[in-house]
């Protein structure tokens, strides 16, 4: 599962939020998919820290073990598609992870990754490569003292 941190604000009354995504295994091209073909050609891949941290059990025991209250979890879903899969593999190349570590291959080191990658993903019959991913989502109130 590859997850990312993607916001933590402080709000006027003191709340806190934050939403930690993962890619979901119907899109085949997961964190560990993606470790595993870098691997393959060559190229340490890393996956961010404390994986499991993730989880909203986990997010919420954490939250309340800082001391905040009214601590809530959802999880929020989404699903993306992309035209085909070079318009997802230029999206990914963007990405904070794929984009650095292919960067320092050189260009029959990427080619292969590319086309590895490609034969994971399944496009539609329009070519299209479409996938899910969810969002554990949590928030809750530093107590006022």
């Amino acid at each position: 599962m590859t997850e990312q941190r993607i916001r933590f604000a402080y709000g006027a009354n003191y709340e806190q939020a934050m939403g930690v995504w993962s890619r979901l295994a119907t899109r085949r091209w997961t964190g560990r998919d993606r470790c595993d073909e870098m691997r393959a050609v060559g190229v340490a891949s890393s996956r961010p820290p404390q994986v499991g941290v993730s989880r909203q059990d986990a997010l919420r025991d954490l939250w309340k073990g800082a001391g905040l209250e009214a601590v809530e979890t959802r999880e929020i879903t989404v699903r993306r598609t992309f035209a085909d899969f070079d318009d997802f593999w230029a999206i990914n190349l963007k990405g904070a992870i794929v984009g650095p570590a292919i960067a320092t291959m050189n260009p029959a080191e990427a080619d292969k990754l590319k086309e590895r990658a490609r034969l994971r993903l399944a496009a539609d019959a329009d070519g299209r490569i479409t996938y899910g991913a969810r969002a554990n989502a949590i928030k809750g109130r530093v107590p006022r003292n």
